[in-house]
């Protein structure tokens, strides 16, 4: 079962000799595409040969990286029989074993047997796998990260999260479905805008709870492109500050927006997150110069095609606060706002609360 072959990755072994997992991952996944190539393309996946390899290899010998029954699609996809498929698979476990034993120079016997023993087991388990149905939880004794169980009980609580999707073209805001856990990821299904975007660079945000202003950055692979599947990882959540005014009406923003943040040195661009007559919430993948009670120029727009409410503006403002991990950066902005404006911002809360028909 793939539970099994997750459980089995925890053996100490994979840590221990990462280095030669890392030098034998270009001969294992070159062996493996050219048999692809040859005989057993895999057409579910829309993805190319090269990063089903990848992806796969990973999955069984990276001990941080969970391992999904979709990582073995190839298999189960396959034109050739099972046989076949159990030949060419111990190929790769023993050209696998051969290079460790070469690696090891006959140094540490005892790790060498160790991995021929690991390496039956996962062909035993893999082989049986392709006869079951898809898990959900692949881990299901196996301690999560906090992230983790935070989708975990989305998930039992039937509810989705809120994913969002960054170029610098835009942002695609998406609620989730939260369709398989692992140890260390999970998978989730996506639109089919964000998975267009994420064919590209893109920045990934999960939107926790706009109430208490709780973000996670992560970063995400492609599972299955038919089938809209993701896998996000490292799933970090970024320092909570207070970002926007109290004293006003907020909400998050759902629809299209685009924001862009000047001075007379710097300008990004970013997407609004939330919004009230105080200031916004920014997200950007932009890292930039831009310090906390700096004095900026926003540029801004925003549309709602159903509802038709559309508004664009300039206003100068100030930095609130900047937070962020790695290409993932959220903003705050404290805006000066005309009575007119702030019109304006107060109808969008008003609409995206549901307090108001558009005006």
């Amino acid at each position: 079962m793939i539970t099994e072959i997750n459980k089995i990755k925890q053996n100490l072994i994979f840590k221990a000799e990462a280095d030669f997992f890392s030098q034998h991952k270009c001969n294992f996944t070159q062996s493996l595409v050219a048999y692809l190539e040859s005989e057993n393309r895999c057409g579910c996946c829309l993805l190319d040969n090269s990063h089903i390899a990848e992806n796969f290899y990973d999955a069984l010998f990276l001990p941080e990286n969970d391992c999904y029954d979709k990582h073995l699609c190839w298999m189960k996809h396959s034109n050739t029989t099972n046989q076949n498929i159990g030949f060419f698979f111990s190929s790769l476990m023993y050209n696998l074993l051969e290079a460790f034993i070469e690696y090891k120079e006959t140094k540490d016997l005892k790790k060498s047997i160790d991995l021929i023993k690991i390496c039956a087991q996962l062909q035993k388990e893999i082989l049986s796998t392709l006869q079951n149905k898809q898990t959900f939880d692949v881990s299901p004794y196996l301690p999560k990260k906090d992230g983790i169980t935070y989708l975990h009980n989305m998930y039992k609580l039937e509810r989705g999260v809120r994913f969002i999707t960054h170029t610098e073209l835009g942002t695609c805001p998406h609620i989730s479905l939260v369709k398989n856990i692992g140890q260390y990821s999970a998978v989730i299904q996506v639109s089919d805008e964000q998975m267009t975007m994420m064919m590209g660079h893109h920045s990934s945000f999960i939107i926790k709870d706009s109430d208490d202003e709780k973000n996670f950055s992560v970063t995400t692979e492609i599972l299955c492109a038919e089938e809209n599947t993701v896998i996000i990882k490292e799933i970090k959540e970024l320092e909570s500050v207070p970002l926007l005014s109290r004293k006003f009406p907020r909400a998050a923003i759902i629809h299209a927006s685009l924001i862009h943040i000047a001075n007379e040195k710097e300008y990004i661009t970013g997407n609004m997150l939330d919004i009230s007559e105080g200031g916004m919430g920014i997200m950007s993948s932009t890292k930039s110069q831009f310090e906390k009670g700096q004095k900026i120029v926003a540029f801004i727009s925003y549309e709602d095609e159903e509802s038709g409410f559309r508004f664009s503006l300039e206003a100068n403002g100030i930095i609130t606060s900047i937070t962020g991990v790695e290409q993932v950066f959220r903003y705050g902005l404290q805006l000066s706002l005309n009575n007119e404006e702030k019109d304006i911002v107060l109808n969008l809360v008003n609409i995206l609360s549901g307090t108001q028909d558009t005006k």
